[in-house]
C-alpha cells in the first residue's frame, strides 16, 4: 500500500519498450531508499511491454500503471506529473536506467531542482553541466547556457513537483522536443537549484537515419515543432521580469541551438526535391518571430 506522502516519484513513459523496459524498471526498483513510486504511463504499446511491467507490478506495489491510447510523449509526460504523489519528479526514459544510489543522493539536498550528472553511452560530454550548491533559478539558466551544453532534458533531473503544479507548467501538447520548450522555464521558476557531481542516470544514445520518404516527412514535422518549442521558450523568457544581461544569455543559447538544429535539418533533406521551399518556410516563420520580439540577430537563409 501507498503513504500518503511519497518524496519521489519515477516517471516512465512507454511505447513498444519490450526490449530496454525491464532493465530500465529494475534499475528504479533497486533504489537504496525506499521513499518513492514508480508511475509507468504506457502509450498504447502493441508489443509485449505491458505484460512485462503488469508482471512486475504484482511482485512490487511501489508500480502504478497508467494505460492510454497513442497521445505521444509530451501528453503522457503531462498525465505523469498530474497522476503522481511524489515531492519530487524522476522523468526516466525507457531505453535507459538510473544507478542505485540515485535517492540516497538527492536526500540531502532540498533544492528545488537537482540535476545529478548523466553518462551518455556513446561516450560524449555534451551533457555535462557546470557545478554549484543553491544557486537561483535564474542564475543556473544562465550557468547552463553559457556552457553551451545540453541542458534541456526532462531526465538527469529531480524537480519539485509543485514547480509544474504552481506555475502551470506543462509540455506542449502534440510536439516533439518537448523538453527543449519547457525545462528552461521549468528551471528559471525555481528558488534554489543544485548541480551535483553524482551519475545518476545513465542516458542509452539512439541512432536514427532518414531513409524513407516516411522519416523524411517525420524530420521535417520535427524541425516545425522545434521552431514552435523556440517560439515559445524565447516568448516566455523575454515576457518575464529578467534583467536584460540575462534575457541577452538566454537568447544567445537558444538562438545557437537553433542555428544547429536547422543546419542539421538542411544536410538531412538536401537530397529531397522539396528541399529550398521547405526552408524558406522554416526561415519565414523563425525571422517574423525575431523581428516581432525585436531580437537582433543574423537573418535565417
Amino acid at each position: 500500500m501507498y503513504s500518503e506522502k511519497i518524496k519521489y516519484s519515477f516517471i516512465i513513459p512507454t511505447y513498444n519498450s519490450e526490449k530496454t523496459i525491464f532493465k530500465c524498471l529494475n534499475s528504479v526498483l533497486n533504489q537504496e531508499n525506499c521513499d518513492y513510486e514508480v508511475l509507468i504511463i504506457d502509450d498504447g504499446s502493441t508489443d509485449n511491454t505491458l505484460n512485462i511491467v503488469t508482471e512486475l507490478s504484482k511482485k512490487n506495489d511501489k508500480i502504478k500503471i497508467k494505460k492510454n491510447s497513442h497521445k505521444g510523449i509530451s501528453e503522457i509526460r503531462n498525465i505523469g506529473i498530474c497522476n503522481s504523489i511524489g515531492d519530487y519528479i524522476i522523468f526516466v526514459d525507457s531505453d535507459d536506467y538510473v544507478n542505485p544510489e540515485l535517492l540516497s543522493v538527492l536526500n540531502k539536498y532540498d533544492d528545488d531542482v537537482i540535476k545529478f550528472s548523466v553518462f551518455c553511452s556513446n561516450g560524449g560530454d555534451r551533457f555535462v553541466q557546470p557545478k554549484f550548491i543553491s544557486i537561483t533559478g535564474m542564475e543556473c539558466l544562465k550557468l547552463f547556457c553559457n556552457s553551451e551544453n545540453i541542458f534541456a532534458t526532462p531526465w538527469g533531473y529531480a524537480f519539485r513537483r509543485s514547480l509544474f503544479l504552481n506555475n502551470k507548467l506543462f509540455f506542449l501538447k502534440g510536439k516533439t522536443h518537448e523538453d527543449f520548450g519547457l525545462i528552461p522555464l521549468v528551471l528559471i521558476y525555481a528558488k534554489t537549484v543544485s548541480s551535483i557531481e553524482y551519475v545518476g542516470y545513465n542516458y542509452i544514445k539512439r541512432v536514427g537515419s532518414i531513409t524513407q520518404e516516411t522519416e523524411y516527412e517525420k524530420e521535417i514535422s520535427r524541425m516545425y515543432d522545434f521552431i514552435d518549442q523556440f517560439c515559445f521558450v524565447i516568448g516566455s523568457l523575454n515576457n518575464m521580469d529578467i534583467e536584460q544581461s540575462y534575457k541577452k544569455i538566454y537568447n544567445d543559447y537558444f538562438i545557437n541551438r537553433l542555428y544547429i538544429k536547422i543546419n542539421n535539418f538542411k544536410r538531412n533533406i538536401k537530397e529531397y526535391y522539396d528541399y529550398d521551399e521547405v526552408v524558406k518556410k522554416c526561415c519565414k516563420k523563425i525571422n517574423t518571430f525575431l523581428i516581432k520580439q525585436k531580437l537582433n540577430y543574423r537573418k535565417f537563409t
